[in-house]
């Protein structure tokens, strides 16, 4: 019964892990407009949380599988995920920097 149990958690996972791809994404995104001088101010707030946010996600990913780990504590599938997302958010977070996804026409 615990394995089910844990099975049902599985969509508030990755919903958590599928937003973090999204935060990083927009985050280097909001990153380069901020760095190329043409944010606005909202926007540029917005970047700065963005990237705490991302510097966040990244050390719990971090600190908290590390402690999993040690410990043994960790699936395989769990550790697949998180090397997964600590490969993906740095490319997410470059493919946003890369990329114009403003919706104003130019």
């Amino acid at each position: 019964m615990a394995e089910t149990e844990d099975m049902l958690g599985a969509p508030a996972l990755a919903k958590g892990v599928g937003l973090c791809y999204v935060i990083s994404l927009c985050g280097g995104w909001l990153t380069r407009e901020t760095f190329d001088g043409t944010a606005s101010d909202d926007n540029k707030a917005a970047a700065l949380v963005l990237d705490m946010t991302l510097a966040v996600f990244i050390a719990v990913l971090v600190f908290y599988s590390r402690s999993k780990s040690k410990r043994d504590l960790m699936t395989p599938v769990a550790k697949r995920i998180g090397v997964f997302s600590a490969v993906m958010i740095p490319i997410c977070f470059a493919t946003g920097w890369f990329s114009d996804l403003s919706l104003a026409s130019n």
